[in-house]
C-alpha cells in the first residue's frame, strides 16, 4: 500500500518541488524517504498546513539544487 494518497511535483525556477499528502506522521514519511534513498536528495522537509485543513498531513520537500526529474522517480514509490 502506497504512504502517499497524492504527490505533486514542479518546478520553480531553476528549484523541484514536492508536495506529498499523506495520513502517516512525519517520522514513517522521512524513514520512507530515507528507504527510497531520497532523503539525502532533499534540502528541506516540512511541513504543509494546507494539506491537514482537509484531514491529511502534508509536507513539502524542497529538492537540493542539482536535483533533476529523473533523480525523482522513486517518489512513485513513496
Amino acid at each position: 500500500m502506497s504512504l502517499a494518497s497524492e504527490i505533486l511535483t514542479w518546478e520553480q525556477g531553476n528549484r523541484l518541488y514536492s508536495r506529498v499528502t499523506t495520513n502517516a506522521p512525519s517520522s514513517k514519511m522521512i524513514g520512507r524517504l530515507v528507504a527510497l534513498d531520497l532523503l539525502k536528495l532533499a534540502e528541506t522537509v516540512h511541513a504543509y498546513f494546507g494539506d491537514r485543513a482537509e484531514g491529511g498531513n502534508g509536507y513539502e520537500v524542497l529538492w537540493k539544487e542539482y536535483v533533476q526529474w529523473d533523480d525523482l522517480r522513486k517518489l512513485v514509490r513513496l
